[in-house]
């Protein structure tokens, strides 16, 4: 008999651990205790040495381990093993997300003959609020807004119990000692079928509901939130109702059915209304995350549930702040400690892909490919703002809190930035933000270093797939200060493992002052075109505006966009024209222009490979084909042209640059998606048919090295 103490880091507080650490210990006849120590737990362990190992790789295999240590100890008998009082240490510690009503929880909320049925609140280790209910470390019940809600002699008996689910579970609670609802949910549904707008409490914050099949109530709430021509998520009932409005594939249904419960974005396959989708093809689509959307769905469904706020503020958390709706309310008296909204992702290639990084994934850790040096807050832009610290080979990130400019969202975001320095113990020996002097995190956390904002965006892509060889990077996310004090936009990048070389970007325009362009694409748009009456008015009147601000060459861009979906939607006759539209936007591009020389190879390039195997018609003129009778195969492109746009534009820029870097890992890097199209221009740019003088410029900004101090 041998005694040792393992020191467990990782997901380790409110996922069970110490409950099944004593369930796996009385199976292998070990002795000692159990405990959490701030972020971390310690098992001090007697038994004999097989029975040991054999316990400390079941652990592991069980609970997402980053590290543990292992001490060996004078031999000390127990006379069982327990689960003690936690305690206070140091260490890294990594807190868990909100999680999503497990199966088990889900059959007893719905079994008649279970006590807790129909309890909206039914939680056990395996599921339920974590993350929005915690006040500190160590997570035990009195450091969570449960510990306003003693446990009733069955809850006791359930949570000292070994071989009970809910043994240490710290959220469980029954009908007789847990939160209590403002409204019955049969009340509330009836109300949505009536086409009432509902305002529902979630796990970080309320939910404006309506009927997915009544209008009325889904316009209703776009005039509540004063929200534009934007698509709402809808919530349904379990994935075989997902199935019948969207076509669903096996890496999609998993995401929905995972323990975060995002909204997925799937293809629409029977039309919900257009004040739903606003005319996308694509729905936003989720299932239930608690036991009060599951009882409330289950007696109307789908709904649409979208974040209760005025477009640009923080989401409601509270019964107080959601009275302003002017809504009937279905909460109850569980408090919210930090709002944070539905998470979103896509699955593109068979991966999925963030869109918004928020309930389930929140507060994660991202590691990274290198330590810090000190422990760094990292603060971003003012808009869907987000902050993160960075400390050893982690970064820990927030939710997004909205639009710094307005007060409630600023107060949100200081707010959160001092409880989640409290929660995981971080004090910020150092300060990175953007290199933007406007931005209003600056003003409050002064920086000891700035990164220019493109550049942040490739860095954090090479850190999220832990990438430190060379990269060719494009940022076309949109605009950012640059270097230079100019307005950057579609920006590439040469990455040498250290430092980011400037290498080009889309052409500049004119624009209007201040955020307004960068959020309405339509002013946008006319600023490119010149055909804005308002903006034309400022410049005969003399308003300043804007020089050579790159923008992304975004007018172009959506100019591009909405002729290529006009090409798949239109009768054959007005398809014709906005070909001719198409193919004019291209032939007045400035000569030798990057842009010029992407959507020519997005036009000839792509069409002419799907299309002149089958016609013949494909001829060659300065090193790139083209078709000697374009409208006669321009129906034929309605297919492609909307599908692949995006796709295609990132590959034709890659090709423009491909002599920065191998051709055939740049392939790869687009995903292989033109193979052909890249493999066939290679022969012609090595051949240097096709120059492009691009003076390098080296940008002065943090390298991967200096990141991690």
């Amino acid at each position: 008999m041998i005694t040792k103490e393992y020191i467990f880091g990782g997901i380790v507080q409110g996922m069970g651990f110490r409950p099944t650490a004593l369930r796996l210990a009385t199976e292998l006849g070990i002795t000692g205790t159990v405990c959490n120590t701030g972020g971390r737990v310690t098992l001090t362990a007697t038994g004999e040495g097989a029975a040991l190992t054999a316990f400390a790789k079941r652990l592991c295999r069980a609970f997402s381990i980053y590290q543990y240590e292992v001490n060996e100890l004078p031999f000390q008998p127990f006379p069982g093993f327990t689960i003690t009082h936690s305690r206070g240490a140091r260490g890294l510690p990594f807190l868990p997300p909100d999680l999503a009503t497990c199966p088990d929880c889900q059959r007893e909320l719905l079994d008649p003959k279970n006590r807790r049925y129909r309890h909206p609140f039914i939680t056990c280790i395996h599921c339920g609020p974590r993350y929005t209910v915690m006040e500190a470390l160590p997570y035990d019940r009195e450091r969570t807004v449960m510990g306003r809600f003693p446990l009733c002699p069955d809850c006791r008996a359930e949570y000292t119990t070994p071989a009970d689910r809910r043994c240490h579970a710290q959220t469980i609670a029954c009908p007789h000692c847990g939160p209590q609802l403002t409204m019955d949910i049969e009340t509330a549904a009836q109300l949505l079928r009536q086409g009432e707008v509902v305002a529902v409490k979630g796990i970080g914050g309320y939910h404006l509901c309506a009927s997915a099949t009544n209008p009325p109530a889904v316009a209703k709430i776009r005039q509540i939130k004063h929200r534009g021509q934007k698509p709402f998520a809808v919530l349904f009932r379990n994935i075989e109702e997902v199935r019948q409005y969207c076509r669903v594939s096996q890496a999609e249904e998993k995401l929905l059915l995972s323990a975060a419960r995002p909204i997925v974005l799937l293809e629409s396959k029977r039309p919900l209304p257009t004040e739903i989708t606003c005319g996308s093809d694509r729905v936003g689509a989720f299932l239930p995350c608690n036991p009060l959307q599951i009882l409330l769905l289950e007696a109307i469904s789908p709904l649409v549930a979208t974040s209760a706020n005025i477009s640009g503020a923080p989401m409601c958390t509270d019964d107080t702040a959601v009275q302003q709706f002017s809504v009937p309310v279905l909460g109850h008296d569980r408090p919210i400690l930090t709002p944070i909204d539905d998470s979103v992702l896509q699955v593109t290639e068979g991966n999925p892909a963030f869109m918004r990084r928020a309930r389930g994934y929140v507060p994660l850790a991202v590691e990274l490919p290198f330590a810090a040096k000190q422990t760094t807050l990292c603060l971003g832009g003012d808009l869907k703002a987000t902050f993160g610290y960075h400390a050893g080979r982690y970064v820990f990130l927030s939710q997004p809190f909205g639009d710094l400019e307005h007060p409630d969202c600023l107060a949100a975001y200081q707010e959160n930035i001092e409880r989640f320095a409290a929660l995981h113990g971080f004090t910020a020996e150092k300060v990175v933000a953007d290199l933007h002097p406007g931005y209003t995190a600056r003003r409050f956390y002064p920086p000891d270093m700035q990164v220019q904002h493109h550049i942040a965006h490739a860095a954090a892509v090479l850190a999220e797939h832990q990438l430190t060889e060379p990269a060719l990077c494009f940022a076309l996310d949109g605009t950012g200060y640059g270097t230079d004090g100019q307005i950057w936009g579609s920006e590439i990048f040469d990455f040498d493992g250290e430092r980011f070389t400037h290498l080009g970007h889309l052409p500049p325009f004119t624009c209007s002052p201040g955020d307004s362009v960068a959020t309405d694409a339509q002013l946008c748009l006319s600023c490119y075109l010149g055909t804005q009456p308002l903006v034309n008015r400022a410049k005969d009147a003399g308003v300043p505006l804007l020089q050579n601000s790159s923008m992304e060459g975004l007018a172009t861009y959506y100019r591009m966009v909405w002729l290529a979906r006009r090409i798949q939607t239109a009768p054959h006759e007005k398809s014709q024209q906005y070909c001719r539209e198409y193919l004019d936007s291209i032939r007045t591009a400035p000569a030798g222009d990057v842009y010029q020389e992407a959507a020519r190879l997005f036009l000839s390039g792509v069409a002419a490979y799907r299309l002149a195997s089958a016609k013949g018609q494909m001829q060659m003129e300065r090193g790139l084909p083209y078709w000697n009778d374009e409208l006669a195969l321009l129906p034929e492109m309605r297919p492609t042209a909307r599908r692949n746009f995006h796709a295609n534009l990132i590959t034709c820029l890659i090709s423009v640059y491909s002599k920065f870097r191998d051709q055939e890992a740049l392939v790869r890097t687009a995903d292989g998606y033109l193979a052909m199209l890249d493999a066939y221009f290679s022969a012609q740019f090595e051949g240097g048919r096709h120059e492009h003088r691009i003076e390098k410029m080296a940008i002065p900004c943090c390298t991967a090295g200096e990141t991690a101090k």
